[in-house]
């Protein structure tokens, strides 16, 4: 009997060591499935000169958003904020991995950049469009909305499974309530005029926690919050931590956040497992907020007009993979 207790708590120790690294340290994740997709969404925070007075600046922190991000064996990295530099950078830091995303010029372009991985995915098309009342006019914006917001989105071919998939990525509007419910709304539109039989997942730091209505705009249309459906519904606790982590959300200002980086999915995938991943390094960490991941494995056959769903709405003027405009 005490053999078996014994055992059983060093099977639990291990396990809690996949989830929960100790302080200081990037654990290298395990698949479930050697033929998941492991997707991360990743708020990578641009590049602004106070976090270089205060030690978080990009050149002092994009190796360990190398090492945390390289650490999720990822096939799929779901970036918000990232700047043409921050883009620049990843072709060096992660190599094997393709990019697409359009973006702001305001003057540096903010882009939603989804990187994919080149040798696990075949990209066959990628557009966007933005939260607003015409979403095809570039730069558009409404409601009180501080900054253009806008949807991501690739369509790609599994080299390894033969199964297609949609990924779309955002960032909602951090300033207005109203900006981010119509722009769910304006979102859910267009989303959903894909087949329910399409495999699909959608990425984000969403400015909004999970009891939002912004949210239940998005689990309206079915989408499936895959931490919740893991985890429960119970909020687990900021996401948004201001470079300091646990320290923040220990003081009377952070003890109130919550969780706002969310990886949906729908359609035939079902869920394996999901994340906050709250890697840091001598109390460093590879942004302001935690990075969240979920693993996701195919369900039934392949969906046969997947090709036909792309064409969501009239497409913008292609854009090249570095989410960058021609």
């Amino acid at each position: 009997m005490l053999r078996r207790a014994f055992l059983a708590g060093i099977a639990l120790c291990a396990w809690c060591a996949t989830i929960a690294p100790a302080s200081g340290e990037v654990v290298q994740r395990v698949r479930k499935s050697a033929a998941s997709v492991r997707v991360v969404s990743a708020n990578i925070r641009h590049i602004k000169a106070e976090d270089d007075k205060a030690g978080n600046g990009w050149e002092q922190r994009k190796e360990l958003c190398r090492d945390v991000l390289l650490a999720q064996d990822a096939d799929i990295i779901c970036c918000q904020e990232a700047t043409e530099k921050q883009l620049a950078d990843f072709i060096e830091l992660l190599p094997g991995y393709g990019q697409f995303g359009i973006g702001n010029r305001n003057p540096i372009i903010r882009s939603n950049a989804i990187l994919y991985s080149t040798v696990r995915f075949e990209k066959m098309a990628g557009d966007g469009f933005w939260m607003s009342p015409t979403p095809q006019v570039k730069g558009s914006k409404a409601w009180g909305s501080k900054a253009p917001r806008f949807v991501n989105w690739v369509h790609l071919r599994d080299r390894k499974t033969g199964r297609e998939l949609i990924v779309w990525n955002t960032h909602f509007d951090y300033l207005s309530r109203p900006a981010r419910e119509n722009g769910a709304g304006v979102a859910m539109v267009i989303m959903g005029k894909i087949p329910a039989d399409v495999p699909q997942v959608f990425t984000g730091d969403f400015n909004s926690p999970g009891d939002s209505r912004a949210i239940e705009i998005v689990k309206e249309r079915g989408w499936i919050d895959t931490y919740a459906e893991l985890h429960g519904a119970e909020d687990p606790g900021l996401t948004a931590h201001q470079f300091n982590g646990a320290r923040f959300a220990a003081t009377a200002q952070g003890g109130g956040r919550k969780k706002i980086d969310f990886v949906f999915r729908k359609g035939p995938l079902k869920t394996l497992a999901a994340e906050i991943i709250r890697d840091e390094r001598a109390g460093r960490y590879p942004s302001d907020h935690y990075f969240v991941s979920a693993e996701l494995e195919f369900e039934s056959p392949p969906a046969g007009a997947l090709a036909q769903a792309v064409s969501v709405e009239k497409r913008q003027p292609a854009r090249n993979d570095a989410g960058r405009h021609p």
